[in-house]
C-alpha cells in the first residue's frame, strides 16, 4: 500500500473526502477566488538537507528569487515557522502560487501534499518541481499546474510566472479545468476509494494471497537514480 499506481492498494497523498472537494468545484467559482490574489507565490518548507532533492530544491528556489520572482518564504529552514502559522485566512488566500517543490527527484508517482493541499486545494496554481511530469499528467487535472522543467532555466520560469502575475486572464486559464470531464469522471473515480478504505475493499473480496520477496526489487528497483540520491552523492 504506497502513493504508486501500481501498488496493490494505491494510497496517494490526497484523500478522498479532499478529492471529492477538489472535483466537485465548477467554473463559476473561479472569479471569487482569482479576486483574492494580490501576491505572487508561498512556499513552507522544513528539510533543507536531508535528501539530494531537498538541497537542489533550495538552490532552485534561490535562483528563482534571484531572477526577480516575489516568493514569500516561510518554515524550519527560515527559522519562522511560527510566523507562517499566525498568518490570517485573507493573507493565505491572496497567493496566486505555490512551490510544490518535492523534496525528492523523479520518484515514480510522487505527488505530495505540496500539491495537493497547499496548492489545488487552496485555490492557488501549483509550480512544480521533482515530480516527473509523465506521471503528474496521469495523476493530476489537465492544465491545473506549471512545471519547472518546461523551462530551460529558473530565470525564464520566473519570467513566466512573473508575466502570469500581470496577466489575470492568462492565470486563470490555469482553473478552466474544473470543467473539463477528465477531472470530473477520471479523476474523481481515481480518487474515490483509496489507502485504507480501497485496503477494507480488497479483503472483503478475498483475494489470493501474493507474496513480495523483496521490496528492495520490488519497489527500489524501478525508481530512477535521481529518486535514490542521497544528500551527499
Amino acid at each position: 500500500m504506497t502513493y504508486r499506481r501500481d501498488s496493490d492498494v494505491f494510497a496517494p497523498y490526497l484523500e478522498a473526502g479532499v478529492a471529492r472537494d477538489i472535483f466537485s468545484r465548477r467554473l463559476k467559482d473561479i472569479s471569487a477566488a482569482v479576486a483574492k490574489k494580490t501576491r505572487v507565490a508561498l512556499w513552507l518548507v522544513s528539510n533543507c538537507n536531508v535528501l539530494y532533492g531537498s538541497v537542489e530544491r533550495m538552490k532552485y528556489v534561490d535562483k528563482l528569487v534571484e531572477a526577480g520572482l516575489p516568493v514569500d518564504r516561510f518554515g524550519k529552514c527560515f527559522n519562522n515557522a511560527a510566523e507562517f502559522n499566525d498568518l490570517s485566512l485573507d493573507r493565505l488566500a491572496s497567493y496566486k502560487f505555490y512551490l510544490a517543490f518535492e523534496n525528492a527527484l523523479h520518484c515514480k508517482d510522487y505527488v505530495s501534499e505540496k500539491f495537493w493541499q497547499n496548492g489545488i486545494q487552496s485555490w492557488r496554481v501549483p509550480v512544480v518541481w521533482g515530480a516527473r511530469k509523465e506521471d503528474l499528467i496521469r495523476l493530476v487535472p489537465e492544465n491545473s499546474f506549471i512545471h519547472a522543467d518546461d523551462y530551460e532555466t529558473a530565470a525564464d520560469l520566473a519570467e513566466y510566472l512573473i508575466y502570469l502575475d500581470n496577466n489575470t486572464t492568462a492565470y486563470t486559464e490555469y482553473f478552466k479545468w474544473f470543467g473539463s470531464n477528465y477531472t470530473t469522471e477520471h479523476l474523481a473515480t481515481l480518487y474515490e476509494r483509496t489507502a485504507e478504505t480501497l485496503l477494507c475493499d480488497k479483503l472483503l473480496a478475498k483475494p489470493e494471497p501474493k507474496i513480495i520477496p523483496s521490496v528492495k526489487e520490488n519497489i527500489f528497483s524501478s525508481e530512477s537514480e535521481d529518486c535514490l540520491k542521497g544528500k551527499h552523492d
